[in-house]
């Protein structure tokens, strides 16, 4: 029997926000919520490094790579990333924001810890200089 390929090439955010947020659930009535986001945000990190490491180009200068970061990002509609910065103190300050196309899903707690994860195994990525596969 041939395979779909079609099916293979993306997950639907919607089918992705149900699987994290009922594997979210079943680790809190295993092991209590904040073991759970213990758990979520490490997996973010690893998530990101990963990410960092298999799609992004590290030698770039920041501007490039939050540019590259950001279209990787919309490409596989993971997540919407903006960064501000703040002139007077020189703090940036990065948010995620649901991508459109996420299925009318909306993001919860569970998913923004994830998220924060996600970003620092980026940046750690980024300015470690490594790559913890590799």
């Amino acid at each position: 029997m041939a395979k779909d390929k079609s099916r293979d090439a993306e997950m639907p955010a919607t089918a992705y926000r149900l699987m994290f947020y009922t594997i979210w659930r079943t680790l809190c009535n295993e092991f209590g919520r904040e073991k759970t986001a213990r758990f979520s945000r490490a997996a973010g990190l690893l998530a990101g490094n990963e990410f960092a490491c298999g799609f992004l180009n590290l030698e770039a200068d920041f501007r490039a790579f939050t540019l590259s970061l950001q279209k990787a990002l919309m490409d596989l509609k993971v997540d919407t990333l903006r960064i501000e910065s703040n002139p007077d103190t020189g703090n940036l300050l990065i948010l995620m924001e649901a991508s459109p196309d996420n299925g009318g899903l909306s993001a919860t707690q569970t998913i923004h810890i994830y998220d924060e994860g996600f970003v620092d195994g980026i940046l750690e990525a980024y300015t470690g200089g490594h790559c913890w596969g590799g």
